[in-house]
């Protein structure tokens, strides 16, 4: 890729922001760097500020603390029916297969990557979907959405942040802890050293 010439690409102080906030950047410019380097013929989707604040916000509260739950609770209960820790995190993440259904989910698409696993794996996942669908995350996540487009969740933030961050210091423990205080920490750790 050929270096850019800074200097002649023009600059704008053009802002998506919505209005009350379109003020605090006023008078400041910027050059679309993304458009000149031909970045964006890649792929990306351009997007406003506060859609893609909403999206990430969104994705990171609704799949992200899903699969994080999942793990943990799968963990959990898999080793206390005797399957052995290692076992568990191998399967779940440490053997990279997650990696190669979502990989296929990008690939193939989200329903076609579905048959990637075979038979047993489509029959099982489309089963338990049918038993989780009563749960209605549908309904949770229109939730945790309207919450974070609304400013209700700056403002729990907001107030976490004048609390001394009391939550986000038990969340920062867990993830800066001692792996080996926690019984999925060591396991991933023993199955590091197998794997060399």
């Amino acid at each position: 890729m050929p270096k850019l010439d800074l200097e002649s690409m023009p600059q704008t102080n053009l802002t998506r922001y919505p209005p009350e906030h379109a003020r605090e950047v006023q008078g400041r410019c910027y050059r679309r760097l993304a458009d000149a380097a031909g970045i964006l013929r890649a792929g990306a989707i351009e997007l406003d500020a506060r859609r893609e604040a909403d999206l990430d916000l969104f994705i990171e509260q609704t799949m992200g603390a899903l699969v994080g739950l999942s793990i943990m609770t799968a963990f959990t209960v898999g080793v206390q029916a005797g399957i052995p820790p290692e076992a568990m995190v191998m399967e779940m993440y440490m053997s990279q297969e997650m990696e190669m259904v979502f990989r296929s989910f990008r690939e193939e698409g989200f329903y076609r990557a579905s048959s990637v696993h075979g038979p047993t794996a489509l029959y099982g996942g489309f089963v338990r979907t049918m038993q989780f669908l009563p749960l209605d995350l549908g309904g949770l996540f229109r939730q945790v959405l309207a919450e974070i487009q609304s400013g209700q969740f700056a403002r729990q933030f907001q107030a976490e942040r004048e609390a001394g961050y009391p939550m986000l210091r038990q969340a920062e423990a867990l993830s800066s802890g001692d792996p080996a205080s926690q019984p999925i920490g060591r396991a991933e750790t023993h199955v590091r050293t197998l794997l060399g």
